[in-house]
């Protein structure tokens, strides 16, 4: 752990312009025994970082293997990509491999196949409520980046999907023109049916009560992937639209019963958004039933959509303002709701872009609120991509961006000698405030480092590859260029083997915290960190414990035991506190995650 009196900081004697290069990734396509599988597809879906990533839907490039099971492509610096391989096409079916998740140019892989998947037939039940169609079945495999397969739905409700990589199907319910109907149901087996349906009018109103004709609803749904938890849900997938309002500001929404965990509604200068239960807060402001009542499914849902802050800016460099450049900004945000005993809140994300004028300004309106975290970002187009410092909410006066003072930082994770790793993470906050705020979350390259420009001031930085983490104040000055050294320690770990009731090993069960307790003052086990007065230590603490539960949600979720029931699940080394979460299938049985050796879990459902 560097010294807690600075970052190690080099500053480069010359300016050093990025461009986007492409890097060679090699791997191999196996059997479970090693044996070579020739002719299949190799699929890599690609997005970009972060707040990129919301801007344009993942791009797809494909490779073959050869007799070797060998495959070779060129892939972007700077992209992140979800990778399985599949085929080739037998009476058998085809050698299906598990998708692999952060992979990045550069990486040497190996992807291996325990069976072969026949083409898949499924019985989807549509519900009565819904009428006779025509629909579409979506149909989204178990990988991060992956597009969606669409696939109509004939009278007898049974469609054949091709080979899939192995993982849950999340499935939608599209009507014919395309929209939204059914919103996340899961295939189980080879019958599957959506929860009973239902019909919930809203009605949207402004703060005069007036009705706001020709709004956009949608309902907020909860849904989450097997995907590492370091990853950004992308904005559009939680969303099911239904018919802009009519001349009394209502809309009707057909979806799943109990799906809906909020409702949204905006026009071009207005929103709303709020939690689906009672009480509930509206943009900030409790709304509070009458002593006795109760929700009433019957009546409309009732949403006053409220001018939105304009967030404003110039780009320039130096004295030349960047005219044309996009600028994106993503929202997260929460719907909050409040009961007797308990306290919830409804995630969303909400993507701004706007293009900068002749003059460099942007204004992005309405930008939504209540916010966890503002993430803004633009690309130069020289591969070094701009990222702002998060912000807790829009800036009453226009930023003023000067990129001529923004250097180029190049942020590595040092693993003293080891070999770079495959896949890493940088969780970055604005160390300035000191709560929880959603975080810039980058993929790191082959060698274990990021790069891009990042607004001078002091950041908060956890970098992890999964077995060593770094935890570092870096303060980015203003200049051309940076380099910011992470001085990497082992994380902790859960060790032991999960068994069932009768004693088998309980294979392929996943991992998942949600929150942590302590039992005394809480600390870590860093070295250099054992220095309780240390005003540089208690800040790191502060700063850190903050953050543990995003931290932690990251580095567990995801995990699983093996064909054996063993696992080993990384952690933060921390004195005096346990992380609680469950186990997938299994979630009457409440788990303490701390370091700790030779544990045995007997699951039982």
């Amino acid at each position: 752990m560097p010294s807690h009196r600075g970052p190690l900081l080099s500053l480069l004697a010359a300016s050093t312009t990025l461009l986007a290069q492409e890097q060679t990734t090699i791997g191999r396509f196996l059997t479970a025994d090693g044996a070579p599988i020739a002719n299949a597809v190799v699929t890599f879906a690609t997005s970009r970082q972060d707040v990129f990533d919301a801007l344009a839907p993942a791009k797809v490039v494909t490779t073959t293997t050869d007799e070797r099971g060998a495959f070779k492509i060129k892939l972007q610096q700077g992209d992140v990509h979800s990778l399985w391989a599949t085929g080739p096409a037998s009476a058998e079916g085809s050698w299906c491999s598990p998708v692999q998740e952060g992979v990045v140019a550069g990486n040497v892989l190996e992807l291996r196949a325990s069976e072969r998947v026949a083409p898949k037939p499924l019985r989807v039940a549509v519900p009565k409520e819904l009428g006779g169609g025509p629909f579409t079945l979506e149909v989204f495999a178990a990988a991060r980046h992956a597009p969606s397969l669409r696939v109509p739905l004939p009278a007898d409700g049974v469609v054949t999907l091709p080979p899939l990589p192995p993982g849950q199907l999340t499935l939608r319910l599209l009507a014919g023109n395309g929209r939204v109907v059914v919103g996340w149901f899961w295939a189980n087996g080879e019958k599957t049916q959506p929860a009973a349906v239902r019909s919930r009018v809203v009605e949207v109103v402004d703060e005069n009560g007036a009705a706001v004709a020709n709004a956009r609803v949608a309902a907020l749904v909860n849904w989450s992937t097997d995907g590492s938890a370091f990853d950004q849900r992308r904005p559009i997938d939680a969303l099911i639209e239904g018919p802009p309002t009519d001349a009394t500001g209502r809309s009707t929404i057909t979806l799943a019963e109990h799906a809906a965990m909020g409702f949204v509604a905006w026009t071009n200068d207005r929103h709303a958004r709020l939690a689906n239960t009672r009480p509930y807060v509206v943009d900030g402001v409790p709304q509070q039933p009458k002593q006795g009542e109760g929700p009433d499914e019957a009546a409309p849902i009732r949403l006053i959509a409220r001018p939105g802050p304009v967030l404003r800016g110039t780009l320039r460099r130096g004295t030349t303002p960047l005219a044309g450049l996009r600028v994106a900004a993503v929202v997260d945000g929460e719907c909050r709701r409040e009961e007797r005993r308990s306290y919830a809140s409804n995630r969303f994300h909400a993507l701004h872009s706007g293009v900068t004028d002749a003059e460099g300004r942007f204004a992005l309106h309405d930008v939504a609120r209540p916010m966890r975290a503002l993430r803004l970002a633009w690309d130069l187009g020289d591969g070094a991509p701009c990222y702002a410092l998060p912000r807790k909410d829009v800036p009453e006066a226009p930023l003023d961006l000067d990129v001529a003072t923004w250097p180029l930082v190049t942020m590595a994770l040092r693993s003293h000698g080891a070999a770079p790793p495959s896949t890493s993470h940088f969780l970055l906050w604005p160390a300035a405030v000191e709560r929880e705020t959603t975080p810039l979350v980058l993929v790191g390259e082959r060698s274990g480092q990021v790069r891009g420009r990042f607004e001078p001031g002091e950041w908060f930085v956890f970098a992890t590859d999964g077995e060593r983490c770094a935890v570092q104040l870096v303060v980015v000055p203003a200049g051309e260029t940076a380099t910011v050294d992470l001085a990497s320690q082992p994380l902790a770990r859960m060790r032991g083997r999960a068994i069932t009731a009768a004693g088998k090993p309980a294979a392929g069960v996943q991992f998942h915290t949600h929150g942590w307790q302590s039992s005394g003052p809480v600390s870590f086990g860093f070295d250099g960190w054992d220095k309780p007065d240390d005003p540089n230590v208690q800040r790191l603490t502060r700063l850190l414990m903050e953050r543990v539960s995003t931290i932690h949600f990251g580095l567990v979720n995801g995990q699983r035991t093996d064909a054996d029931g063993v696992f080993s699940v990384p952690l933060l080394p921390m004195r005096n506190c346990a992380m609680q979460g469950y186990l997938d299938g299994y979630s009457g049985l409440a788990v303490d995650f701390r370091p700790a050796e030779d544990l045995e879990l007997v699951l039982k459902r």
